[in-house]
Parts: structure tokens; sequence; C-alpha cells
């Protein structure tokens, strides 16, 4: 089943320790709000991280907002354990945000280890690597249930060893565009990191 299309003109990302951030977040009017529980958490507090998640998500009013949640990277121990908790904790997130996401088979994972307690549940592919952009296709039609492809640049970058600007980023967008293209899911751009550049985030979104 695909899941249905949503709007996301704009996606706050709230660090999953600040849980004085989450009804305010979602009070914002942003399309959609992630709660993350990878780079917005330190090591030493993801436990504790993850208990909040998932108290605030069995607890919560349904809202405007897409409410998202951002896991660590599934091939990792912590993923691993972040994907067993939602299946056993009863709860549902109106989308699974998977991150630093290399190929099809761990979102096939993912998929197969939630099959029976969240069917049909969204899932938001991080691309962020070159081994990933080298297999966006492959990705964005891992399963139906792929909603969206979300290009992280700052992390790409880092990886390949390029600027974090518009040309020599755009082959990497334009490969994720198109791979969401192919799996008639979402894409979404790089957060825009420079808060304070109003007219700078205006032309950067014009160009995307």
């Amino acid at each position: 089943m695909t899941p249905p299309f949503r709007v996301r003109r704009a996606l706050l990302f709230v660090p999953a320790v600040r849980t004085d951030r989450y009804h305010k977040a979602v009070a914002t009017g942003a399309d959609s709000v992630c709660i993350d529980l990878e780079d917005g958490v330190a090591l030493g507090a993801k436990a504790e991280a993850r208990d909040a998640v998932l108290t605030f998500f069995a607890r919560r009013e349904p809202t405007h907002a897409e409410v998202v949640l951002r896991i660590n990277d599934p091939k990792t121990d912590l993923g691993q354990a972040d994907v067993a908790a939602v299946r056993h904790a009863g709860i549902r997130p109106d989308a699974l945000m998977l991150p630093k996401t290399a190929g099809a088979a761990e979102i096939v994972d993912v998929g197969l280890a939630l099959a029976d307690a969240l069917p049909d549940l969204p899932l938001i592919v991080m691309v962020e690597t070159a081994q990933g952009l080298a297999a966006a296709e492959a990705i964005a039609t891992a399963t139906p249930n792929v909603a969206a492809v979300f290009f992280g640049a700052i992390d790409f970058s880092a990886d390949v060893g390029c600027a974090v600007e518009w040309d020599a980023l755009l082959y990497a967008r334009s490969r994720v565009m198109l791979a969401a293209a192919l799996a008639g899911a979402s894409a979404l751009d790089s957060p825009f990191m420079e808060v304070q550049a109003v007219e700078t985030l205006a032309a950067a979104c014009r160009r995307a």
C-alpha cells in the first residue's frame, strides 16, 4: 500500500531529549515535526530520550502536523533497539525516519520487523552518503511504504569531501529527486542551516 501524499513545506526537528519542546513544536503550524533520536541526542542520553519519545507518542492527541520519529541508524545496535522499542510499545508515529540509508535491504528489514505491529507505516528514508546515493533508486523503491526520500546534504558533503554549496551538491540533489519520482514518493531537500539569512533561504527554495 502506497502511503498517502503529504505536503511537507516545513519539517521542524526537535531533539528527543527536549521534552519541553514537543508540544511547542507541534503547535507552530509546521506541516511536519520530527522528534529526533539520532543526531540531536548525545550517546549517553539515548535510552532516556527513547523512553521520553515512547511516552509522548502513547499519550499524544491527534494534530494537524505530521509527527515523525527519527530513529538511530537501523544498521547499528542503537537503531535496532529503537525499532524493537517502537514495535513493542504499541505506539504509531505518523512516519518513521531512517537515517544513513545505504541500501534497500535495511529498509526491507525495518518493514518486516514492524509488519505485525505497524503495518503500512510510512517511511522517510535519508540519503546522506556516497553509498546511499549510489543506491538511491533501489532505496526509493525498496518498499511501497517509502513515503519520502530525504537528502542529507551536511553528512553527504562530509562523506564525499565537497563544499556545502548548491553547485557541488546539485548532482546529488537531482538524483535523489529522480529516485523519489521513480518511486512516486516525495523528495525532501536538506535543511537550510543559515537560519537568519531569510533572502538566501528564499533563493535556495526557488532553486530547489
